[in-house]
């Protein structure tokens, strides 16, 4: 069953997944049936597993729907959006971010502990078990680097960020902190979740009342 509202939003969304995420996963899923969205869901790592890998597939997905001015990013997908939109006008698109991935750099790093991530930079890759994938990838070093260098991004679009108060991946401070020093997120979310954001899907509705009210 599909969404009503007497807000006029619009229809057609890119939705980017998050890093072991899935193109018609869960949230996905949840734009086409309840929000009745028609939802452009590029694999974000059909180029590889660079984080700017991601950010060009999404780009070549904006380029290919210039009809499309709404973009909801998830996780990593989130980041990869706000860069993707960086060099583009800031009244063109909005944005509704689903937990991003700020700071994702440093929690790859705490995640893997010093000797396992000095490795890393020294090997130039390192086998990573991906879930969505069903096994292992190389994971170059690359990859957190430019998610470092992205970290601290300015987000100038319409945006606004859903994100879960019991985030274990990515704390909520860093949406704290983006929002604070980004002039065009207009509203902060937050869930009574975790990562995931399972059960806070419906927050989207409210997320489109910000933007399109």
């Amino acid at each position: 069953m599909s969404y009503q509202s007497s807000i006029n939003y619009p229809h057609n969304v890119i939705f980017a997944h998050g890093f072991e995420g899935r193109p018609d996963g869960r949230k996905a899923s949840y734009l086409r049936e309840t929000l009745g969205m028609t939802v452009i869901s590029p694999t974000l790592h059909s180029k590889g597993w660079r984080f700017l890998d991601h950010v060009s597939v999404l780009a070549e997905a904006l380029d290919s729907n210039p009809d499309v001015s709404l973009v909801i990013g998830s996780s990593m997908g989130g980041l990869a959006s706000v860069v993707a939109l960086s060099n583009r006008p800031s009244n063109a698109y909005k944005l509704i971010l689903l937990a991003p991935a700020f700071g994702v750099h440093q929690s790859f790093r705490n995640r893997l502990g010093d000797a396992a991530f000095s490795k890393w930079a020294a090997d130039g890759f390192i086998q990573y078990q991906h879930a969505a994938v069903g096994g292992p990838i190389d994971l170059p070093f690359s990859f957190w680097t430019e998610c470092r260098d992205a970290a601290r991004i300015v987000i100038e679009a319409s945006t606004v960020i859903i994100h879960g108060v019991h985030d274990d991946v990515i704390p909520l401070s860093e949406s704290v902190s983006a929002a604070n020093r980004s002039p065009g997120v207009l509203s902060l979310f937050q869930a009574d979740d975790d990562h995931r954001l399972g059960g806070s899907l419906d927050l989207i509705r409210d997320a489109l009342t910000v933007l399109y009210a």
